[in-house]
């Protein structure tokens, strides 16, 4: 990860209209460079919208965001930060703009650890999305086959057979770590009639 200092903060509606900000977020005012993920990292990415796609469409509790969609975190300096899957349940998705960046903070945050990218610093990125409101977090890390589920202010770490919930913000639906992880298999709530 490369910081482009310049001096100048810059506000999120500047850096939304900036070209380079494709790969880059913006901490404190300040361009932070954020590492082009790869081919493994984009499957478990998908993998796991398509299964919270799957279940929100079901219960019809709101909308799934890939693609690092930027939500403003901060303001004065302004922070904007892009998670790879967000999630905003239904009463808030009429406030989410067609364009540039949200105000509206999502209700859940998924991120996921790159082979090139370090747990520890994706987990601080995850705390700046709970500071700023966000209600259920999971950090998936392939490497360890570990999930880490931030919500209600506590940190848990779940793996293999453990089952992860999706609390109030994902009412009914609960789903093993292995399967989340699995990208070659459907999970069995998905395979049942």
């Amino acid at each position: 990860m490369i910081s482009r200092l310049t001096g100048q903060e810059i506000t999120a509606e500047e850096f939304a209209d900036m070209p380079e900000s494709e790969h880059a977020e913006l901490v404190r005012g300040q361009i932070v460079e954020e590492p082009v993920n790869n081919w493994s990292h984009a499957r478990v990415v998908t993998h796991v919208a398509f299964i919270l796609q799957w279940i929100t469409l079901k219960l019809r509790l709101g909308a799934v965001y890939t693609g690092d969609p930027g939500m403003i975190l901060d303001r004065d300096p302004d922070t904007t930060r892009a998670p790879d899957i967000a999630f905003v349940q239904t009463s808030h998705l009429h406030l989410v703009p067609p364009s540039g960046f949200s105000e509206v903070i999502a209700d859940m945050v998924v991120e996921v650890v790159s082979p090139n990218d370090s747990a520890a610093r994706v987990e601080a990125k995850i705390e700046e999305f709970l500071e700023a409101g966000v209600r259920l977090a999971w950090l998936l890390d392939p490497r360890s086959e570990t999930l880490i589920e931030f919500f209600g202010g506590a940190r848990r770490v779940l793996r293999g057979d453990d089952r992860v919930s999706g609390h109030d913000v994902l009412p009914g639906f609960g789903i093993v770590v292995r399967q989340l992880l699995d990208v070659d298999h459907f999970p069995d709530m998905m395979t049942q009639p």
